[in-house]
């Protein structure tokens, strides 16, 4: 970001209104504070931040509206990052993007679009977030105005929280080519809840995206590095950490009854 090249780029960017994506994974140094020097300097440009801007998510967010023309772009994994950007920056600046090869354009629309709803987003903000900004941008007009971001939403159950750690924990060994299989376990049993919990639905198709991880599990194909199975990890995920979003149809085999059969299966399997 401090070479003299990038600024010539985003200079050029300036003049034709064009647009600048950046990689923002971790570990690249002053990439927020140049990006927001860029945006100074460069109002024309249009500077999008790739991966939830996971490098400097931390403060830039509060920093998003004195730099409209600065966006995050929604090509990671973790929901807990997504719905980050959903809730504190605002929908204007928000990119859905799909990281692909690593994430697949349906599970990552899936996860981003239950992030949205979770954060509170309207249809009109969640269409300029799909699609409809980025239109804009790319043909140099001026960016629609989709109000201020969110805020926060409201506490998580305990007990999803549970899941949602160790199918965290399950994909940090799996991304480190460790076995993941105890973490699946304890997420099987942190899932077993039965039907007297309010969110037992949830609850009941999360294990049933376990059991067709389990299904479908096998080594990745060529050319990729994480199995195609791992997607039903990252969609459990996302799932516990978006209660209030609407299940599939059908999901779980629409018996949230199954949940102590399934848990029981976590027990030995662990």
């Amino acid at each position: 970001m401090d070479e003299p090249a990038v600024r010539d780029l985003v200079a050029l960017a300036h003049e034709r209104r064009a647009i600048v994506l950046m990689h923002a994974g971790r570990g690249i140094a002053a990439l927020g504070t140049n990006t927001i020097r860029y945006s100074n300097e460069f109002p024309d440009a249009r500077l999008i931040l790739a991966h939830c801007a996971i490098s400097d998510l931390a403060w830039l967010a509060r920093e998003l509206p004195a730099h409209p023309n600065v966006y995050i772009d929604t090509a990671w994994w973790h929901p807990a990052d997504i719905l980050t950007v959903f809730c504190l920056a605002p929908p204007g600046q928000v990119l859905w993007a799909s990281d692909s090869p690593y994430g697949a354009p349906l599970p990552s629309a899936i996860s981003s679009l239950r992030c949205a709803h979770e954060a509170g987003l309207t249809n009109e903000q969640i269409a300029g977030v799909f699609g409809g900004q980025l239109e804009r941008l790319i043909g140099g007009q001026d960016p629609l105005d989709l109000g201020p971001a969110p805020g926060p939403t409201a506490a998580l159950d305990p007990l999803l929280e549970r899941v949602v750690a160790h199918l965290t924990t399950a994909m940090g060994r799996a991304l480190a080519a460790a076995d993941a299989s105890e973490s699946i376990g304890l997420a099987r049993l942190s899932a077993g809840v039965g039907e007297a919990h309010p969110r037992a639905d949830v609850f009941a198709t999360i294990l049933w995206l376990l059991d067709l991880l389990e299904e479908h599990i096998a080594p990745p194909p060529p050319g990729r590095r994480f199995p195609v199975a791992g997607h039903f990890v990252v969609a459990a995920l996302v799932l516990a950490r978006t209660p209030s979003a609407a299940l599939p149809p059908g999901a779980g085999g629409g018996a949230a009854s199954a949940s102590h059969a399934h848990a029981e299966r976590g027990t030995t399997a662990s």
